[in-house]
Formats: C-alpha cells, sequence, structure tokens
C-alpha cells in the first residue's frame, strides 16, 4: 500500500521518472485489489496541479492515502536506518516526528533551508533516483537525530 500511495503521488503528476515508470504496474495492482480500487476510485478528489516553476497545468486526480500507513512504515525505515548506521536500537519509547515536504505548495523549499546547517550525511540507494537520505545525530543527545528521506527523487529533490 505505501508503496502505491508513493508512486501514484510521485509518477501522476511528473515528479519522477522512475515513479512513472512504475504507474503501470502500480495499477494493475490496484486493479486487482478491489478494496483498494474503491477508496481510491470513491476517493479521488479534483486538484490543480503546477509545475516546479509555478505553471499552471490544470485539474488532476488526487487520491487519499490510508491513514497512519506511511506513518508506520517511515518509523520502522528510520527505526532501522538508525539501527544501521549507529550499531544501537532507538529506544521504543522514542518519539518519531514526522513532517511531510509538499511540493505542490509555493515555498517548500524553505523547508528544507534549515536542514541544510545540519550537516547532514546524505546516502545514495542505488542511482538514488528511487531512494535517498540524510540524516544526522546530536553529539549530546544521542537519541535525537533528523532524518530526511527523499522517495521517487524528482527534479525539485535537494540533492548534494
Amino acid at each position: 500500500m505505501f508503496r502505491n500511495e508513493l508512486s501514484i503521488m510521485a509518477g501522476s503528476f511528473g515528479e519522477s521518472v522512475k515513479a512513472a515508470e512504475r504507474l503501470q504496474p502500480t495499477m494493475r495492482g490496484i486493479r486487482r485489489n478491489k478494496a483498494m480500487l474503491a477508496r481510491m476510485v470513491t476517493g479521488a478528489q479534483l486538484v490543480e496541479r503546477y509545475t516546479q516553476s509555478g505553471l499552471y497545468l490544470g485539474y488532476g486526480y488526487a487520491v487519499p492515502v490510508v491513514p497512519g500507513v506511511q506513518q508506520r512504515v517511515i518509523a520502522r525505515i528510520v527505526r532501522g536506518l538508525y539501527w544501521h548506521h549507529f550499531q544501537t536500537r532507538l529506544a521504543d519509547d522514542a518519539k518519531i516526528t514526522l513532517v511531510f515536504i509538499d511540493k505542490r505548495k509555493p515555498h517548500w523549499q524553505e523547508a528544507l533551508y534549515s536542514l541544510q546547517r545540519l550537516q547532514l550525511r546524505h546516502v545514495l540507494i542505488g542511482d538514488g533516483e528511487t531512494f535517498q537520505y540524510l540524516y544526522g545525530r546530536a553529539n549530546d543527545d544521542p537519541a535525537f537525530s533528523v532524518w530526511l528521506l527523499i522517495f521517487f527523487k524528482g527534479t525539485g529533490s535537494r540533492s548534494s
């Protein structure tokens, strides 16, 4: 479900070539899953679309995401990456706060400016087009870390 939602969000709006390549197999899978298909069709909303430079593209459909699915998957990814990089578990009661950067908003890049000062480490998985991330941990509090996960990198994503 997580992969399907990401593929549709990034691929449908021309955000990512890799995500657009996943659209046909994703849509085939969704057509086979009657419950998911019904949720997406009945919940689809007409939204305005814009290019990265702000040019109006007309209307497109946005499908609803299942509440909590993205948060649970991303929290598990962060816990796994924390273990991978620091060879210790993130405490079970560690609070993981997710902030989604919506690149449809006019000034979305401003959300990234404060992260640039933190000198985060940048990791590409494969060619980085499908998944990459930046991370860092506070020296004075090892339980405090920052993770920027980039799925289906498009033209507007930060690169180092």
